[in-house]
């Protein structure tokens, strides 16, 4: 592997320098204060963690940086996953994300294809989208999906 890291102490120091006249020049409003002291302490955590797993990957072989990569990314999806479906179920909104209009509709008509193959209807949902394909792919995947999950969000 590369004995050089990623991201180096010279390269976290200049992007934290702009960050912080960024940070500076945009605190004009109070309100996006928050919002920025959030952002800038998640961006230093991902370059702080990054940075220290390059020290530490550094001189292993390409098989185990792979494993190591891929349950390191594992493992920060899964956490994410399980803390925003928690969120979602405490402010009682719906576990996915609400800013995506198209996650509502897709959401929607995977239910119904999950209901429709687990009543043996499936060719009803065929005729009724006719030579429309557009989007229905998706929305058929995840009827398959939610249907061996039994409708579950989190499990899908």
């Amino acid at each position: 592997m590369n004995s050089n890291p990623f991201f180096t102490s010279k390269t976290i120091t200049i992007y934290l320098t702009v960050f912080s006249i960024c940070l500076v020049y945009l605190m004009v409003d109070n309100s996006t204060i928050k919002s920025w002291t959030i952002a800038g302490v998640e961006i230093v955590g991902f370059l702080y963690f990054s940075f220290s797993l390059n020290v530490k990957w550094r001189n292993l072989d390409t098989k185990n940086f792979i494993k190591f990569l891929f349950f390191t990314a594992l493992i920060i999806r899964t956490i994410w996953i399980l803390c925003y479906y928690c969120f979602a179920t405490i402010k009682g909104i719906p576990p996915f994300d609400p800013n995506d209009a198209n996650s509502i509709s897709f959401h929607n008509e995977a239910v119904w294809v999950a209901d429709l193959i687990r009543n043996g209807d499936l060719k009803s949902y065929f005729n009724l989208m006719g030579n429309n394909y557009s989007d229905i792919g998706y929305s058929f995947y995840l009827g398959c999906v939610y249907f061996l999950t039994f409708k579950s969000v989190l499990f899908a």
